[in-house]
């Protein structure tokens, strides 16, 4: 893929090196669909570069965004967490709340994956306060679901159910699939941890989800991926082979919103 020519060339003219980032940015976009994350990165780089060089500063601050939850999905946690702080420092001060918010989301699934629950639970709760302030639903639905996984790390099922339900009604509401989906399997390991006799139950609603996802060409989290993983062991351990195979499959038969039916009564 050709790269953009370097951002010093394009200093005394900032609209052409803004429309140049947002170029790049739509590259990145691409590439990532492509599953080419490091190149998605490169051009993230140069976008900022460029975006830098026109005095965009919103402009910098959503690719700041952008590049931090791409190298958090890369686990370069160290340098995703940096630039999602510089993110969150100039979001604020430009008033972009929703900018802000993002930054602070995308903080806690660094602290989650650290295992460090209380700074994750600071992240996500003052995320969900500020997206809910901007009634931003979307975002309030992650703020939710996010909150309800740190709460199943953290063995507090009960909070964890209530926030994954309240997490996919909205989830629901905005034909969100990879949402609802990851609703569904934060229910299905919050279940589980609490009623392993419902071992059956919950792999069906995780094969569902992953069936859903499938279809949309979507992984979950990086961060959740090892939780859901750990339960569904526990529950071949519980059903053995041939009952956790034999439910993966009625799982994987059923849509959405069986399994949301099936989550509400288990």
């Amino acid at each position: 893929m050709g790269r953009a020519a370097p951002a010093d060339d394009a200093r005394v003219d900032p609209p052409a090196a803004a429309l140049r980032a947002s170029v790049l940015i739509g590259a990145g976009t691409l590439a990532t669909n492509q599953g080419d994350m490091a190149d998605t990165i490169a051009l993230y780089d140069e976008a900022l570069a460029l975006y830098e060089a026109a005095g965009d500063r919103a402009g910098r601050v959503s690719t700041l965004n952008g590049l931090g939850w791409m190298l958090f999905e890369q686990s370069a946690y160290a340098r995703a967490a940096a630039i999602l702080e510089e993110a969150l420092t100039e979001a604020d001060d430009l008033g972009q709340a929703g900018e802000a918010a993002e930054a602070l989301l995308n903080l806690g699934h660094i602290a989650l994956a650290h295992g460090d629950h209380a700074h994750a639970s600071q992240r996500y709760e003052t995320a969900l306060g500020r997206y809910q302030a901007l009634g931003n639903r979307r975002g309030e639905s992650y703020g939710l679901l996010n909150l309800g996984w740190v709460r199943v790390a953290q063995r507090t099922d009960r909070e964890a159910v209530a926030l994954f339900r309240a997490a996919l009604a909205i989830m629901q509401s905005l034909s969100d699939i990879w949402g609802h989906a990851s609703c569904l399997e934060g229910l299905a390991v919050a279940t589980l941890s609490g009623a392993p006799d419902r071992a059956r139950a919950a792999v069906v609603i995780c094969a569902a989800a992953a069936m859903a996802r499938a279809v949309i060409g979507a992984a979950p989290s990086e961060v959740t991926r090892a939780q859901i993983e750990a339960a569904l062991a526990r529950a071949r351990t519980a059903l053995g082979t041939d009952s956790y195979v034999a439910a993966w499959g009625e799982g994987q038969a059923i849509d959405l919103e069986q399994a949301t039916a099936l989550a509400a009564t288990t």
